[in-house]
């Protein structure tokens, strides 16, 4: 039922990754499964493919470097089809919808109190060997 009320809200609940995992617990054995984070996959792309590929049991693939390097579905370029190198991404500048710093602030601190908990499953399952290990800047942030 929580899976059925988080599906719905494709902000929020996509992000509360611990009740989707858990159905994935249930049904599949641990060795089946790989959790990655798109932190890592944009720090280190290649080595999150070369996991992806030896958890699957495939066959090494020697990836164009430029492909790896490009960035896809990036600020201003929502699209498979509008690669850009990372230089080219815009930053954010500002706060969003033209809030003040303080509400954007109280925002974020809203939204880190709310997914505290569900952080808090992932690093207990993570510290258990049942996922990789969490990005260490969610631990600092959720703690």
């Amino acid at each position: 039922m929580r899976r059925q009320c988080y599906q719905r809200s494709s902000i929020l609940g996509w992000s509360v990754y611990d009740v989707f995992l858990e159905n994935y617990f249930a049904s599949f054995p641990p060795q089946q499964l790989l959790v990655q984070y798109t932190e890592d996959l944009e720090a280190q792309p290649l080595e999150v493919l070369q996991r992806v590929e030896a958890h699957i049991g495939v066959p090494h693939h020697d990836y164009n470097q430029t492909q790896i390097a490009t960035v896809y579905n990036a600020r201003g370029c929502y699209k498979w089809r509008c690669g850009k190198t990372e230089s080219d991404v815009p930053k954010m500048q500002g706060t969003a919808l033209g809030t003040s710093e303080a509400e954007f602030e109280a925002a974020v601190q809203r939204l880190v109190a709310y997914l505290r908990p569900h952080m808090h499953r992932l690093f207990r399952w993570a510290d258990e060997g049942r996922i990789s290990q969490v990005p260490q800047p969610w631990r600092h942030l959720y703690a």
